[in-house]
């Protein structure tokens, strides 16, 4: 089960939510990433991609392919870094 999950919000129109209690350090996802290069990152900055995307080593970048870009682009999130195991 997962235990958070897209829905209608009264402030900001969709929002992520918690279904269940979430323990401090338990991991919520496991996704698959998009690893890009200097240059693919460079190309991908002038695109709409652009707010979507993770700093990854050495100047590359890594797309999340779940729940993961949604949850860092928020404002005051509540829940810590995400942890690339």
């Amino acid at each position: 089960m997962m235990k958070v999950e897209f829905k209608k919000s009264k402030l900001h129109g969709i929002g992520i939510f918690a279904m269940a209690d979430i323990q401090a350090d338990e991991i919520i996802e496991i996704c698959p990433i998009i690893m890009l290069n200097a240059k693919d990152t460079n190309e991908i900055d002038k695109t709409h991609l652009y707010d979507y995307y993770f700093s990854w080593r050495e100047q590359g970048s890594a797309i999340s392919l779940g729940y993961a870009h949604s949850i860092i682009i928020l404002t005051n999130p509540m829940l810590n870094t995400i942890k690339i195991l």
